[in-house]
C-alpha cells in the first residue's frame, strides 16, 4: 500500500506474522488516514485500488478469499487476494484471481449505504 509520504508498506496476508501485522495496522484510524492506496501484486502483474477522491469516511482492507470447495487440497485453500474501500455509502473491492488461465480479477462497486460501525477499527 501507498502512504502520504510516498512511502511503500507491502504485507504477505498468507503469512501469519504479516497478516496479524497488516489487521492490527488497518485497525488504527491514523494510519487508514495515511494511505493513498492498496495494491495486489500477482505474476509479475500489479492490480492498484487507489484512494477514491472527493469522499469523506474512508477505510481500506484486504483479505484472502477462500476456496469454496470443502475437500479442496490445502495448496488450493486460497483462490485469490481482495483489497476493499469503503468510502462514504460506497465499497470498492479489487479481486485478484490465484488461477493463471486467463488470469483474471474482478472490480465491485456496490452502494451500501452509510456504515454505522466498522469492526475492523479500534477506538
Amino acid at each position: 500500500m501507498n502512504l502520504k509520504d510516498g512511502t511503500t508498506v507491502s504485507f504477505d496476508l498468507k503469512d501469519p506474522v504479516d497478516h496479524e501485522r497488516w489487521k492490527q495496522m488497518a485497525a488504527s484510524n491514523s494510519f487508514q488516514n495515511e494511505m493513498t492506496g492498496v495494491g495486489i501484486i500477482f505474476n509479475s502483474h500489479w492490480y492498484t485500488l487507489p484512494l477514491p477522491k472527493r469522499f469523506r469516511q474512508i477505510s481500506f482492507q484486504a483479505e484472502l478469499v477462500e476456496n469454496s470447495k470443502k475437500d479442496a487440497p490445502p495448496d488450493r485453500r486460497w483462490v485469490g487476494e481482495r483489497v476493499k474501500v469503503y468510502v462514504d455509502d460506497v465499497l470498492v473491492s479489487l479481486l485478484v484471481y490465484y488461477g493463471n488461465r486467463p488470469r483474471m480479477s474482478r472490480i465491485d462497486v456496490v452502494k451500501v449505504g452509510k456504515r454505522r460501525y466498522n469492526p475492523e477499527l479500534k477506538g
